[in-house]
């Protein structure tokens, strides 16, 4: 048996990963280890993927593989005549809870092999986007159905990252995803219950998990590069918006892109309005209408006090296509979450947007 370490330049990552000479932690949804083999019959994947839930993709042919915490090694069988892809992709996010505990940090420890080499998969695509959200973007509940839970407990065998609009734009352009979203969170202010910092002070963090020890910073190039940056966050500072009133939230959504262009001083920001039919957890069309008014004038504020398209930061309205109904059960998933369908047609607004924003071809 040959062991090849998570640092072997053979295995390459997409999304955000704490890397070192021994292993390689991730915690953010989406993030995706590749790497090919030739030559041998089995393949040991090390890590503990404390409880998660992956998309383990060989050979195009795709599988669900759940983890439990704990330093484990996963055998897969293989064909040593031909040389075979893998990918393994993190279906799930950050630290979600649910009833048999919380998902938590992958720590990725490589790969095995009981023959043969292991070699790079294809070159990396030649664009990433990233994108930063709430559940919307993290795609909380989308392999569920509406009639199944009403409430906001985290079910991770109901949730995957590869089925979001993020996923589905990236695609589009044939860009790899970054997706750095966390349920519950929002800006400046997270949804009532969730006790931890807004995406304000997350957002500049390689792991969710360990905020101090892998915090970025601007010009040091801890954060991956990526092409364009979409947001669509705000939806959770909205709940306590009235009460809380305008002025605090446009300060702290302010302070937050200034920030953001401190870590991101080149890159195109696109940031996304719910039309006045598709926000999610809403239920009604008239709450519906409400979210979409009030976001287009709070954003519309942040995005003048900062000359936005002076500085490449584009406010937009996402038109899903085919229209996201709130009366099509088929659009929703757990507790008033879009479904892979809804999901599908909000990419399907959002990807227009951004070939407007960048010139890319789709």
């Amino acid at each position: 048996m040959v062991f090849f370490p998570a640092s072997d330049k053979a295995i390459r990552y997409c999304g955000r990963v704490a890397l070192s000479s021994e292993e390689c932690r991730f915690d953010w949804p989406g993030v995706e280890v590749r790497f090919a083999v030739t030559g041998a019959t089995q393949v040991h994947i090390h890590m503990d993927g404390a409880r998660n839930y992956f998309n383990l993709v060989v050979a195009g042919k795709s599988s669900v593989l759940v983890t439990e915490p704990g330093n484990t090694r996963y055998p897969i069988d293989l064909d040593p005549n031909q040389q075979t892809t893998m990918h393994l992709y993190k279906r799930t996010e950050a630290i979600a809870g649910y009833p048999d505990g919380r998902t938590g940090c992958v720590i990725f420890k490589g790969i095995e092999l009981d023959a043969g080499r292991l070699i790079a998969d294809e070159a990396p695509a030649r664009r990433v986007i990233e994108v930063v959200g709430d559940s919307d973007t993290a795609a909380f509940g989308n392999l569920g159905s509406r009639s199944e839970s009403k409430t906001a407990v985290s079910r991770p065998p109901f949730q995957d990252v590869s089925q979001s609009w993020g996923a589905f734009t990236a695609q589009a352009f044939g860009a790899d995803c970054h997706n750095i979203s966390f349920s519950g969170m929002g800006a400046v202010w997270n949804a009532p219950g969730l006790d931890r910092p807004a995406m304000n002070e997350h957002y500049k963090q390689l792991l969710v998990s360990s905020p101090e020890q892998w915090a970025a910073k601007p010009n040091d190039n801890t954060l991956p590069h990526v092409d364009l940056v979409i947001l669509y966050i705000g939806g959770n500072d909205w709940w306590t918006l009235t009460d809380r009133g305008d002025n605090d939230f446009i300060e702290g959504y302010v302070r937050f892109l200034r920030e953001l262009r401190a870590l991101r001083p080149a890159q195109p920001f696109l940031i996304l309005l719910a039309d006045e039919a598709s926000g999610s957890c809403l239920v009604t069309r008239d709450r519906q209408r409400l979210f979409s008014d009030d976001m287009k004038r709070v954003l519309g504020e942040i995005v003048r006090a900062v000359d936005g398209e002076q500085h490449s930061i584009y406010l937009r309205e996402v038109v899903p296509e085919p229209a996201i109904d709130v009366e099509d059960d088929a659009d929703w998933g757990l507790a008033e979450h879009w479904s892979v369908q809804g999901n599908r047609k909000w990419a399907n607004g959002v990807i227009p947007l951004v070939a407007e924003v960048t010139g890319w071809p789709c």
